[in-house]
């Protein structure tokens, strides 16, 4: 559920930084419709600047997992269950 939230947080500021700022130009932005497509380009990728570190940084870096809720045909489960551990811990892997 982590990669899901992540995702989601990723995605706001792109969907809706550009937005706002084109409804707070109408005008600027239909007599210059070139620089509008530059503004709007320009917006997005600061969206995705401000989305990023936000998204990666909002969970911890790593983080605990019951054996249990691994899947079963995973060679991890198999080498834990075969130490008798009832949890493992991951690294997110930035």
């Amino acid at each position: 559920m982590e990669t899901v939230y992540s995702r989601v947080l990723l995605q706001l500021p792109t969907f809706f930084l550009p937005p706002v700022f084109m409804m707070l130009l109408p005008s600027a932005l239909a007599a210059a419709p070139v620089a509008g497509l530059a503004l709007n380009t320009f917006v997005t990728i600061v969206g995705f600047g401000l989305g990023l570190p936000a998204a990666v940084a909002v969970f911890p870096q790593t983080g605990e997992l019951r054996v249990d809720e691994i899947e079963a045909d995973s060679e991890v489960r198999r080498a834990a269950e075969s130490r008798g551990l009832r949890s493992v811990f991951y690294n997110k892997g930035l």
